[in-house]
């Protein structure tokens, strides 16, 4: 032992200090990463509840078509979808339906009228929340 230098290194100290490191950089790092995934989640977490604000607001208020609920939730559909090419082509459907002129009563307006229905529940609602839509 008396021929061992003081700097000698040998392979366990290596290990210590690799160990050393890895637990430094774990410490410093796990943290970050761990508030980065936990913000990740809260925007997406948000980005869906306001997608349901929005859906809600158009179902309860589909037989209303001027009530100010309906109209500000049609607003924000192309906000909050925008990267959902399925609802944002049933929304320009949905209102292009609601610019046509409203046949008289008939034949005609039963037509009309279950083919807005099915513009404005079935197709936006299965596209945005990929499941069947009760209407």
């Amino acid at each position: 032992m008396a021929s061992e230098a003081f700097w000698t290194i040998k392979l366990a100290d290596c290990i210590n200090f690799g160990i050393l490191i890895a637990t430094i950089a774990a410490i410093i790092y796990g943290p970050i990463r761990a508030v980065e995934i936990t913000r990740q989640k809260d925007i997406e977490r948000d980005a869906e509840a306001r997608k349901r604000l929005i859906l809600s607001a158009l179902m309860r208020t589909r037989k209303m078509t001027m009530h100010p609920d309906h109209v500000g939730a049609l607003n924000q559909v192309q906000l909050e979808f925008f990267a959902s090419p399925p609802v944002i082509a049933a929304f320009r459907g949905y209102v292009a339906n609601l610019s046509e002129a409203v046949p008289a009563p008939g034949n005609d307006l039963n037509n009309f009228l279950t083919r807005r229905s099915d513009l404005f529940c079935i197709r936006p609602v299965r596209a945005a929340l990929s499941n069947e839509a009760h209407c």
